[in-house]
């Protein structure tokens, strides 16, 4: 399950600037038993790592917000949170003011046999 900009999306533009140029960052964090693993730790990190690149990180309760959407009554989960800076330019020139994508992407927890 995909959640781009608080709201479910079926799919990312292929324009968008971290993908075409890795020009964002991202966090990989685990939903156990319903419960985010090291979330003030991560929230930290991603909002640290986004200060530095000059991207706008959201806000820890809009992060939660749309992690609930992206798992809805699953237990277990891997979340990929990004922000990237958007659909922009092409080339390294990007846009201003910016318009910065967040997304959580929702997948299976890998199950160790």
């Amino acid at each position: 399950m995909i959640v781009m900009n608080g709201a479910l999306a079926s799919a990312v533009d292929a324009r968008d600037r971290g993908l075409a140029y890795g020009d964002g960052v991202f966090r990989t964090v685990a939903l156990r038993d319903r419960l985010l693993e090291a979330w003030p730790q991560q929230w930290a990190r991603l909002a640290e790592d986004c200060r530095a690149l000059s991207l706008q990180c959201p806000e820890p309760d809009m992060w939660l917000d749309a992690i609930r959407l992206a798992v809805g009554e699953t237990r277990d989960a891997a979340l990929k949170l990004m922000v990237t800076r958007g659909c922009g330019l092409r080339g390294y020139l990007y846009p201003q003011p910016q318009q910065c994508t967040w997304l959580v992407i929702a997948s299976p927890l890998p199950v160790s046999d």
